[in-house]
């Protein structure tokens, strides 16, 4: 599947560097990082993605403020959070959440499925 280009926010950079890695392998897929989701946004504008991954609690604030940006920029992007605090979560009715550590394989199709929908 070519032509899939995916923007990961995450600030934990080494797990992202592996994903990434990983992703453009297995996938063949184009994969951007970003460590802090307001350079994400001003990225996202410029040049949509096909589909973010996302972390959950970072640093630089909540991936949850990801979901409310985006509609308020009006934009429809498909987004998977990746966290491991699944459990800490507020209600997250509607959101595509992945606990960490992945399985690629897994978050693959499910990157498929969410592009294709």
């Amino acid at each position: 599947m070519s032509n899939v280009n995916i923007l990961i926010i995450d600030d934990e950079i080494d797990f992202a560097e592996t994903l990434k890695e990983v992703l453009e392998i297995e996938s063949g897929f184009s994969v951007k990082i970003y460590s802090n989701l307001d350079d994400a946004l001003v990225s996202i504008e410029s040049n949509a993605p096909s589909i973010i991954l996302s972390d959950v609690f970072m640093a630089t604030g909540s991936g949850l403020r990801l979901v409310h940006e985006l509609e308020e920029r009006k934009i429809n992007l498909p987004v998977i959070y990746i966290t491991g605090m699944v459990d800490k979560l507020p209600n997250t009715e509607g959101l595509t959440m992945l606990r960490k550590p992945i399985k690629t394989d897994v978050l693959i199709e499910l990157i498929k499925k969410k592009i294709n929908a």
